[in-house]
């Protein structure tokens, strides 16, 4: 009964925690979309076209990202799997997320020790830290 507890606390600081999570996603999409409304207001007044239409895909990307990882989380605690984790690490990575790059890396060599590329993501991100020791 004291693990189940236990176990019950476990799962609901998990919950909280992505719970904070969603809510700052949710926060991030919302000025990203707020952005794109503002760009193409100023997109239809014809002000520099191209400029424009570059920095409202890059808004759009940003956007698309945060549901993305989003969802990857989601699917990832609803059925853990090394491949999922290692996504979550690898967008990290590509975000410049390193710290929690290294959270998922290591979450994947938890799923899957064999699997050395867990290992390579995470020394990589090390690295990107600017703790070249520990990446070794």
């Amino acid at each position: 009964s004291f693990f189940m507890v236990q176990d019950f606390y476990k799962q609901k600081a998990l919950a909280l925690e992505y719970k904070k999570t969603l809510n700052w996603q949710i926060t991030q999409a919302q000025i990203a979309n707020e952005k794109n409304k503002i760009l193409q207001e100023r997109l239809s007044k014809d002000e520099s076209k191209d400029e424009l239409e570059e920095e409202l895909k890059t808004q759009i990307d940003i956007y698309s990202k945060i549901l993305n990882i989003s969802d990857l989380k989601r699917s990832f605690y609803q059925n853990p799997s090394y491949q999922k984790a290692m996504n979550l690490a690898t967008q990290y990575y590509e975000n410049k997320d390193y710290e929690k790059s290294i959270f998922w890396s290591l979450k994947a060599n938890d799923i899957d020790r064999k699997n050395s590329d867990s290992w390579v993501l995470f020394a990589k991100a090390k690295q990107a830290l600017g703790k070249d020791e520990e990446a070794k």
